[in-house]
């Protein structure tokens, strides 16, 4: 097998977990913490305690703090050594969709958002008023969604997921409407290079 699906995690094994490692054709690696109970086992998962950390990346490993969503990394050093052609990275609280595991195509006909400093993405897949983390706040109420342009066929190497109901979304969000938030489907959306600059 050449796919992965990367969690990290402090809790028992999740719905998420159980859905993921039912999965044919995918290995998930579970990266644990301090904080993991140290008897983490479910059947199909490969659990990476703190101490088999340090055997798959010791020089990495200690060069990342515990009690951080950081430990992922050693989960795609793993990967990557057992000969991953590709990695999802999820959360033990995000549950697949029936439909979710179509492995992304890395050369697709997409449509292109380009000529934007900084864009919502959000935006293009709700009508709510919600934006991601890390969006400046100034970015927030701009009514000006940055128009897309079929684009013909693109090299994609990272494809990102929208989560359902909670999304990463800023403190700000969550303290002011903090309502959950379910995405309507759509093509998928690719960002020019500028916005990797």
């Amino acid at each position: 097998m050449d796919k992965f699906i990367v969690i990290t995690s402090i809790f028992p094994p999740s719905e998420a977990i159980e859905k993921f490692a039912m999965l044919k054709d995918w290995k998930v690696i579970l990266v644990g913490d301090k904080k993991t109970t140290a008897d983490w086992d479910y059947p199909g998962v490969t659990y990476l305690p703190p101490e088999r950390q340090q055997e798959v990346a010791s020089k990495f490993s200690g060069l990342l703090p515990w009690n951080s969503y950081t430990r992922k990394n050693i989960g795609y050093l793993h990967a990557i050594k057992q000969g991953a052609r590709v990695i999802y990275e999820s959360d033990d609280d995000n549950i697949p969709l029936n439909n979710w595991v179509n492995e992304p195509g890395f050369s697709v006909d997409a449509e292109l958002i380009s000529d934007a400093s900084f864009v919502n993405i959000y935006s293009y897949f709700t009508d709510k008023k919600v934006w991601p983390r890390g969006l400046p706040l100034r970015c927030v109420l701009d009514a000006e969604v940055p128009k897309v342009a079929s684009a013909g066929k693109l090299n994609i190497g990272v494809w990102q997921y929208l989560a359902d109901e909670d999304p990463d979304v800023d403190a700000i969000y969550r303290l002011t409407i903090n309502t959950p938030i379910y995405f309507k489907w759509r093509a998928p959306l690719v960002l020019d290079a500028r916005h990797l600059k």
